[in-house]
């Protein structure tokens, strides 16, 4: 649950996810915008569904287009 972490250990996180990109598969599960550009493929939630699930750049921008 990285929504309760701070500022530094929020940071501390998403740079160790970010050297273990090319070595690790790692599932994050997170409302916090920054951690989206780790990813590889976003799965969208809701309700136990995935509505939605598709490559990091179509997602954001279907992200950004919701708000």
């Amino acid at each position: 649950p990285n929504a309760v972490l701070n500022g530094p250990a929020g940071r501390k996180l998403k740079a160790y996810l970010s050297n273990a990109q090319d070595r690790r598969t790692a599932v994050i599960v997170t409302h916090r915008s920054e951690f989206l550009q780790l990813a590889d493929v976003i799965v969208q939630l809701s309700h136990g569904h995935a509505p939605d699930v598709g490559k990091r750049e179509e997602m954001i921008k279907k992200i950004k287009e919701a708000a």
